[in-house]
């Protein structure tokens, strides 16, 4: 399964920049958020990596290479916390049909 995030890495890769920068930009925030929600500590560091790259790159102050290249870590851990999320749902849901 390919995420809406590596779609927007390929793309800012690639060149086509604009909606690249927005759904990234997207990403940071919702990791940051899924983070904060599951007390997660590592991986902020790829956030805040992320976060000022992407920034840089939309004010016109930074390469989408070094943008991209910044956010390889970023959508790895987005993936991965999407896995671990969908496992929490899945195990909570199991749960709670065991207890009907």
């Amino acid at each position: 399964m390919t995420t809406v995030a590596r779609l927007a890495l390929h793309e800012l890769q690639a060149g086509d920049a604009d909606q690249a920068l927005v759904d990234l930009q997207a990403v940071v925030e919702v990791v940051a958020e899924l983070l904060h929600h599951y007390h997660v500590e590592d991986g902020r560091q790829a956030v805040l990596q992320a976060a000022g790259a992407l920034e840089s790159a939309v004010q016109g102050k930074g390469s989408h290479a070094a943008a991209a290249a910044a956010c390889e870590p970023l959508v790895t851990l987005f993936e991965g916390l999407l896995r671990q999320v969908t496992l929490r749902r899945l195990h909570d849901a199991q749960d709670a049909a065991a207890q009907r």
